[in-house]
């Protein structure tokens, strides 16, 4: 944000004597007092004057801060145009921004965004703010390990042979013989002689 108290002024100047036309200016600031409550609005509008300063923001009344929100510079010129904005400290110039614009550029400035360049379609071509470099964040705990790969198939079992085959049952019994007697007198008697 550019800020000015009452013995600073925001100017603007070109690097060299205009080709055909003068580049238009506007700008808008806030006076506020030292505790920066606002107490005026503050607009001013113009064109630049070749190698002499312009004021585009004068400076504001002793005790009070002027804070400016916009400031815009067209490049209505026929070739490009060098242009340098600073703040002037009891005439000394402090230069804030140098910019070569093409004629149909534009240059910018807001708080937010600072010094911008954007050409005559409003493509962004120069300037702007870089970014914060945050602090770095706690580093977090470690993470859970992830669950283990699963293990392979086991390769496949021989297969058991073909069990062989028991010996057969005994069949059925067979027929039971006679009885009878041989010669001798025994008698025969199934399972043996009697």
């Amino acid at each position: 944000m550019i800020a000015l108290n009452s013995t600073q002024k925001l100017e603007l100047v070109l690097a060299g004597s205009r080709t055909v036309n003068d580049c238009p200016f506007a700008a808008t600031a806030i006076d506020s007092d030292a505790a920066v409550t606002p107490t005026g609005l503050y607009n001013n509008v113009g064109t630049s004057n070749g190698t002499s300063s312009v004021d585009v923001v004068v400076a504001p009344l002793a005790g009070k801060i002027r804070l400016v929100k916009s400031f815009m510079f067209f490049n209505a010129d026929t070739t490009q145009v060098t242009v340098t904005t600073s703040i002037n400290q009891t005439s000394t110039p402090f230069a804030l921004s140098k910019f070569t614009l093409n004629s149909g550029d534009a240059l910018q400035y807001t708080p937010e965004e600072g010094f911008v360049v954007t050409d005559g379609l409003g493509t962004r071509r120069a300037g702007g703010y870089s970014g914060w470099s945050g602090t770095s964040g706690w580093s977090g705990t470690s993470g859970w390990s992830g669950i283990s790969g699963w293990s392979g198939t086991s390769g496949i079992s021989a297969w058991s042979g073909t069990s062989g085959w028991s010996a057969a049952s005994p069949g059925p019994q067979g027929y039971s013989g006679f009885s009878g007697s041989n010669a001798a007198g025994n008698n025969f008697m199934p399972g043996g002689w009697a």
